[in-house]
């Protein structure tokens, strides 16, 4: 067996560890494919799987392989939930190339927040998320996850851009997270000198009016050259090289 399907059980914490035991350390024939969707597992029984199980190459639906070599991973409108969360955060760690996590459009909820907090505490190479039209609070039910994510970008300067559009963050929070994020840009900017300048250069290049197009380019005026002087004898043995410019050919002498 390399494919494994049990989405949509009852599966608890007691059926992981048996899924660990059984499939661990099978080297002839190791499963790669494991779908445990919709059952009561939280993020640290899914974590537990993912570490136990290294040569999976799809989980709940995500290709691990090609997710790890992505600098920007779009898992937008895949009906992610907390165990999907939990796997995103495991690639993250592991892979230290991806920069950017797109986790829009999903059931992103409040204890999927403390998940994405925890990576952003042990972690510095994300750069950006998108959690938008997301229930973020629950439909405003719970906001202890918006709260564990302010205080996670206050705790670092990693993170330059999120996204919380339509997560009914409260407002005191969401200020704070968008001002966090604005202050982590202004840090990140001055570890960088040529950050600004880069950005005013690509601007300029956007606005800039189109280069003129000439249709002489390439052209050479015609040369006038001495016959006599050029082809006589004596100057053919004395001289070995010719320097030709746009108007004149230069015979050096000795």
């Amino acid at each position: 067996m390399k494919i494994l399907n049990l989405s949509g059980n009852a599966l608890t914490k007691k059926s992981t560890h048996k899924l660990i035991d059984y499939f661990r350390d099978r080297d002839e024939r190791p499963i790669t494919n494991i779908d445990v969707r919709d059952n009561i597992l939280n993020a640290h029984d899914i974590r537990e799987v993912y570490e136990a199980l290294p040569r999976l190459i799809h989980f709940n639906g995500i290709n691990l392989v090609e997710s790890k070599t992505k600098i920007e991973l779009n898992l937008a409108s895949k009906k992610l939930k907390l165990s999907e969360v939990s796997i995103v955060c495991c690639l993250s760690r592991e892979s230290q190339i991806i920069k950017r996590l797109d986790l829009s459009k999903n059931y992103v909820d409040s204890d999927s927040l403390h998940v994405l907090s925890d990576l952003i505490d042990h972690t510095e190479d994300i750069e950006a998320i998108n959690l938008a039209l997301n229930p973020l609070t629950n439909n405003g039910d719970d906001n202890s996850g918006s709260l564990a994510l302010l205080k996670s970008l206050q705790n670092t300067n990693m993170i330059m851009q999120i996204d919380i559009l339509g997560g009914k963050i409260r407002p005191d929070i969401e200020e704070g997270i968008f001002r966090s994020v604005m202050v982590n840009r202004s840090i990140r900017g001055n570890t960088v000198p040529t950050r600004f300048q880069d950005f005013l250069s690509k601007r300029l290049l956007e606005v800039a009016p189109e280069k003129p197009v000439y249709h002489l380019d390439g052209w050479m005026p015609s040369l006038k050259v001495d016959p006599s002087f050029l082809y006589s004898r004596q100057n053919a043995a004395r001289n070995r090289q010719v320097e030709v410019r746009n108007d004149k050919i230069i015979l050096p002498r000795r």
